[in-house]
């Protein structure tokens, strides 16, 4: 068990993404068919960006909720179904089979800034050890691995 990013040899190469070909076939649009101006179009998208700015709350003002660190990670990573306690815990169980996957802890440990030395306890943890805990700024770290179960990782923040 591994947190390190993958090897480049293991990522897609750029051959392998799928090419489309410079020209494609004509096809008519509701904009092209309409004639609809340019300037038309770019109103109507900055008003509904507008719109949406309003719906959502994002005018502007500092009265938005803010978010916690692991809420943050959890957005940037797409973990976001594991966070609990109100944005201040986090859960990832990467048992086989389960929604979570390596590459989903490699991820949260490199946005909490996790120190290579917790990263390597928990790399170097095994099914005996039982739940192992580190700490570093306002966070605590609790986890397990069994080969069958797979890694459970619990991130708190204080």
């Amino acid at each position: 068990m591994s947190l390190q990013p993958p090897s480049p040899q293991a990522l897609p190469s750029e051959s392998s993404h799928r090419q489309y070909p410079a020209t494609s076939p004509k096809r008519s649009s509701w904009f092209a068919s309409h004639k609809a101006p340019t300037a038309v179009l770019i109103a109507f998208g900055l008003a509904v960006i507008s719109g949406v700015g309003v719906v959502l709350g994002t005018d502007g003002s500092d009265s938005a909720p803010e978010t916690t660190a692991i809420q943050r990670a959890a957005n940037s990573c797409e973990v976001v179904r594991m966070v609990g306690d109100d944005g201040h815990s986090l859960e990832v169980a990467t048992s086989p089979g389960g929604p979570a996957s390596i590459a989903d802890v490699a991820c949260i440990s490199i946005a909490l800034d996790m120190p290579d030395a917790i990263v390597t306890r928990i790399d170097s943890t095994n099914a005996l050890m039982g739940m192992q805990e580190g700490t570093w700024d306002a966070f605590t770290a609790s986890w397990a691995y069994h080969p069958d179960n797979g890694l459970l990782l619990i991130v708190e923040e204080s």
